[in-house]
């Protein structure tokens, strides 16, 4: 049995006691979104977050009161101290939907008699626009040119359209694994929220890219498998991998390659008959599709850095995102007349309202070019 030796008054000994127990049932509650309702990592640690802050402002508002001691005042009085703290309506419905469903947990396993969440009036959602990147934004940055023989530089403009090409979510491409990539039948399977599993097809001009790419990291990684065995000692015996796409701005100057510049594929060795493809990449497929020079998977915040760096460049977007590539590949498929179904099961919505919002840029557009084109508009 466990014994704990209390300091302080017979006050504190009893807070330390509910405190204790309060954190053994926040931790039961994540356990159970995490197994049971299979709530994505992000979701779980979104929520975690959520109940502990709740937790301090409590500890510092009503002397020290627990989470199960909670009603529906104090919650109130939490959401007025978040909008006053310039948090967003769509954050602070966040946080409060943790509550929600922490709250609706405990009195479920009887912890609680009555939900203090229920009559907690919540901010109504502004309604924004996706942010967006133009067809002629991502033309220019399919059309840049790739420095062949760089690793990073290739893998980081292959990660920008794989987010464009797919529409995944940033933790979706992280966690993407090599052979859920079928270049033969043009597919890719993809792991989403809940454990959700879900197939997108790949566009024909990603096939040769990602074939080029399972080289290059076959070599890197060949140059050595010995260099994940020196990340273990701290000494790699590579550059270090900044996320950077190449020396110049996105990609190097070096031995540029693509199909627009007029070298063949064949000689870059992205289609067979052509380059050296001896390398067995076979034994890469329990890898993760993307990862870093030394074999690890891409860390989130190299991937977001990527993203925003490219877009940058070569956008005038204020919001750079990974995010902005899914509304882009979302919003052009609508453009182009693509059912609303099939864009939902693209994206993995569960919901058909989560893609509805997408129309409205296409209802912008529409209107725009009514009032360029009616005589009276």
């Amino acid at each position: 049995m466990l014994c704990l030796a209390f300091r302080g008054s017979p006050v504190d000994r009893v807070r330390e006691i509910l405190y204790l127990r309060c954190m053994d049932i926040c931790q039961q509650f994540i356990d159970y979104i995490r197994a049971e309702k299979r709530y994505s990592p992000c979701t779980v640690k979104a929520y975690g977050s959520d109940l502990d802050e709740f937790a301090r402002y409590l500890k510092e508002h009503y002397d020290g009161a627990d989470l199960l001691k909670a009603d529906s005042g104090m919650i109130r009085s939490y959401v007025v101290d978040l909008v006053e703290q310039k948090f967003s309506s769509s954050s602070v419905r966040r946080k409060i939907s943790s509550l929600k469903s922490f709250y609706k947990y405990a009195q479920k396993n009887n912890l609680i008699e009555l939900n203090p969440t229920l009559r907690v009036p919540l901010p109504k959602m502004s309604k924004r626009l996706p942010v967006y990147v133009e067809e002629s934004g991502m033309e220019k940055i399919g059309r840049q040119e790739v420095d062949a023989d760089d690793f990073t530089a290739y893998r980081n403009y292959l990660i920008v359209e794989m987010f464009y090409g797919t529409g995944v979510r940033l933790a979706e491409l992280i966690g993407m694994k090599d052979k859920d990539l079928d270049t033969r039948m043009m597919r890719v399977k993809v792991l989403g929220k809940r454990n959700k599993e879900r197939i997108i097809p790949i566009a024909s001009a990603l096939v040769p890219e990602i074939e080029h790419y399972r080289l290059l990291r076959s070599r890197c990684l060949d140059a050595g498998r010995s260099g994940i065995a020196r990340a273990f000692s701290g000494d790699t015996g590579l550059k270090e991998d900044t996320g950077l796409m190449g020396n110049a701005g996105l990609i190097g100057d070096a031995g540029r390659i693509s199909e627009k510049n007029g070298r063949p594929l064949e000689k870059a060795g992205l289609l067979p008959g052509g380059g050296d493809m001896s390398s067995d990449t076979s034994r890469d497929r329990d890898l993760n599709f993307f990862v870093t020079e030394k074999g690890l998977p891409m860390p989130r915040t190299t991937v977001y850095y990527i993203v925003k760096q490219c877009l940058h460049l070569y956008t005038n977007l204020s919001k750079c995102s990974p995010h902005v590539l899914r509304h882009t590949f979302a919003t052009h498929l609508l453009n182009q007349g693509a059912d609303m179904n099939s864009v939902k099961e693209l994206l993995g919505h569960s919901s058909l309202a989560s893609t509805q919002i997408y129309t409205h840029n296409t209802i912008e557009k529409l209107k725009k070019s009514y009032a360029s084109a009616h005589p009276r508009a």
